[in-house]
């Protein structure tokens, strides 16, 4: 438990002190998709079902709680094809919990190309 929790301070003020020079060129948000699945955190645009072999995790209907930087920012269950779609602020750390295998992960700007980095 104690290990966790300074991994994700470690990863916080990695995050808050990157931050600036993260937030690209396109914006400082970005809405998408997300899922869990058997490889990770798996990104697409919303509403688009995710098709590969990462599927797994994260059902239709499933409850989840999604945090930003350890605050709760949403709390629901995942739409028809199993995503959660929040519109995430770029170079912020986040957590997808569906109780069973919370990820933590985070979004970044690659040249206005939406890039996700699993932190674990």
């Amino acid at each position: 438990m104690m290990n966790t929790f300074w991994r994700f301070l470690l990863c916080f003020l990695l995050v808050n002190i990157s931050h600036s020079v993260s937030a690209g060129t396109c914006g400082n948000t970005v809405t998408m998709a997300i899922t869990i699945g058997s490889k990770g955190v798996v990104m697409r645009e919303p509403d688009k079902p995710v098709t590969d072999e990462a599927l797994g995790v994260i059902y239709a209907n499933e409850l989840y709680f999604l945090r930003e930087n350890g605050r709760e920012v949403q709390r629901g269950v995942a739409n028809k094809h199993g995503q959660v779609i929040y519109p995430f602020v770029i170079g912020q750390m986040y957590q997808l919990d569906n109780v069973i295998q919370p990820m933590t992960f985070m979004i970044a700007d690659a040249g206005c190309k939406p890039q996700l980095t699993q932190i674990k």
